[in-house]
């Protein structure tokens, strides 16, 4: 249940690998769509993670399970002292292909931290197909119901995402799929509770980047597409 002058701050993973090295699966060890960040990345990561250790008072981390947000959450995590809760429902956009990642065993995620916690159970069961750019967006109003109706955590909450989780996760949680967003790695939207639904304090905002993680290799900013955003022109929140 949620509380008013509750913040929810939406993040996206900080820079990958595989976008600055072709050769960085060489050996074969990794899905190739699950890379990790970059040496760039990394410090990105940190710098975010310092960042909201001044400004805010986080007591839940939510991330997706792929490598490169559980590294950003990790670093979260280290600031504030807090369990990562693995949640599917902030997972990738399957628009193109599956993203299956083999052996989530508890060796898979101590590769990237200590810190997962062991009682969390997802409140989204990832659906194993293509999603369209509705089905995304059902995703994310479905893991908002579910978090209001299960999740009775005090305190400020963060969702380490992707680009396409982070947007719509940022629209459920506002009951707008017409809002314009655009993401960058480490990007940060704030939302507070106020009454009955939530008032957007940041559009993923990059003021606490420095200028050095600003370059367009760094950031790759993405939004939906003319095309993709034309596929929810009937889509409601409400069905």
């Amino acid at each position: 249940m949620y509380s008013q002058g509750q913040k929810i701050y939406i993040t996206r993973h900080a820079q990958r690998l595989d976008w600055v090295s072709q050769n960085w699966n060489q050996n074969g060890q990794q899905c190739n769509f699950n890379s990790p960040l970059s040496e760039i990345g990394k410090k990105q990561a940190k710098q975010l993670a310092h960042w909201l250790a001044q400004n805010c008072n986080i007591s839940h981390i939510f991330s997706s399970p792929f490598s490169r947000t559980i590294v950003t959450a990790h670093e979260i995590a280290e600031q504030f002292d807090c369990k990562i809760n693995i949640e599917f429902g902030v997972s990738e956009w399957e628009h193109r292909q599956i993203h299956t990642i083999d052996h989530l065993t508890d060796d898979y995620y101590l590769q990237y931290t200590h810190r997962k916690c062991p009682h969390y159970q997802s409140l989204v069961v990832p659906n194993q197909r293509i999603e369209s750019t509705a089905d995304i967006h059902h995703r994310a109003r479905h893991l908002v119901k579910q978090l209001d109706t299960h999740f009775n955590g005090k305190g400020d909450i963060i969702f380490v995402c992707h680009a396409a989780s982070h947007i719509a996760l940022t629209r459920a949680f506002l009951n707008d799929v017409n809002l314009e967003m655009n993401v960058g790695t480490c990007a940060i939207t704030i939302l507070e509770r106020v009454g009955d639904g939530w008032k957007m304090i940041k559009n993923g905002s990059l003021d606490h980047i420095d200028d050095e993680f600003k370059t367009p290799t760094v950031l790759s900013v993405w939004g939906f597409s003319q095309k993709e955003q034309s596929e929810l022109e009937r889509f409601s929140f409400e069905t």
